[in-house]
């Protein structure tokens, strides 16, 4: 598993430098000097139920804070949340007057990636009764929240054997946006991901 993960990290650095090579003919602004950027990242630890509940009134107090951030003009120009399965969860950048919104990984998405001898091998270990063979059945939980225009988008998911547990249930993945700063020569490529589990967390066998 442990080389699955580390070749997972170098495809990553792969697809940033790929999606910014792909994106550097597209027109910025060139004002002498850029707008300060800062980013927040956040695990908001939206699980469903039964992997949790009751979260709502905290994703609205998280809003709350951020919408009063922006009332004394504080707020994080980009929030990265993980986690973010549920809808109470995804209305988190709406409610505190985020302008652009955009999503990871759907839960029908797939990865292009071909399948390994060491992915086939860990794939035949998967596990019913640890949720490793159930499909995919929530997105990546990823979202990136800005107040900057984003240019474009990708979305890469994980191979889907590439994990253990109840981590298998969702479509974990890199969340990739080209966002255009106001003041900057060229548009910032803005990366949030979250790994699979490395084990099983929870099961019956």
């Amino acid at each position: 598993m442990s080389q699955i993960l580390s070749r997972r990290a170098l495809r990553i650095a792969a697809l940033a430098g790929a999606f910014a090579a792909s994106c550097t003919a597209t027109a910025a602004p060139s004002p002498a000097s850029a707008t300060p950027i800062s980013v927040l990242t956040y695990n908001i630890h939206g699980l469903p139920w039964p992997l949790a509940w009751g979260r709502s009134d905290d994703f609205g107090q998280i809003a709350a804070r951020l919408r009063a951030m922006r009332q004394a003009g504080i707020q994080p120009h980009i929030v990265v949340l993980q986690e973010a399965f549920t809808r109470s969860a995804q209305r988190i950048g709406a409610e505190s007057g985020y302008r652009y919104v955009v999503d990871g990984p759907a839960a029908a998405d797939r990865s292009s990636l071909p399948a390994t001898d060491a992915g086939r091998r860990f794939a035949a270990s998967a596990s019913w009764f640890k949720g490793e063979r159930s499909g995919k059945l929530l997105g990546s939980g990823l979202q990136l929240l800005s107040d900057y225009p984003i240019l474009a988008v990708r979305r890469a998911p994980f191979p889907a054997y590439a994990c253990a547990g109840y981590d298998c249930l969702a479509n974990k993945g890199i969340l990739m946006a080209l966002v255009a700063v106001p003041g900057a020569a060229t548009p910032v490529v803005v990366t949030t991901a979250h790994f699979n589990s490395r084990g099983a967390s929870g099961g019956f066998g």
